[in-house]
């Protein structure tokens, strides 16, 4: 699993900060993660992550990981091997 999939924080959905005398980090929230994750769809390397990330954010369906989609990526469509039949 990415390490960056497992840090998201559990309870809030909302992204999580950290930080040190010398920087500050920001992870994206799941929803974003997952929204990521399905726009590269890089088989053989993101099931495992999407599958966590589909049940953290409640999604079942395949209608609504493709609303997710159009919600955070308006401008953009996702790619034709994440089409539904």
């Amino acid at each position: 699993m990415n390490p960056l999939t497992a840090s998201f924080s559990q309870s809030s959905g909302r992204p999580r900060s950290s930080a040190t005398s010398a920087a500050a980090v920001t992870t994206a929230s799941p929803a974003y993660l997952l929204a990521m994750k399905l726009m590269a769809m890089r088989f053989g390397k993101d099931e495992e992550d999407i599958e966590l990330l589909l049940r953290e954010c409640g999604i079942t369906k395949a209608s609504d990981a493709l609303a997710l989609l159009a919600r955070l990526y308006p401008y953009q469509k996702p790619p034709s091997r994440l089409a539904c039949s």
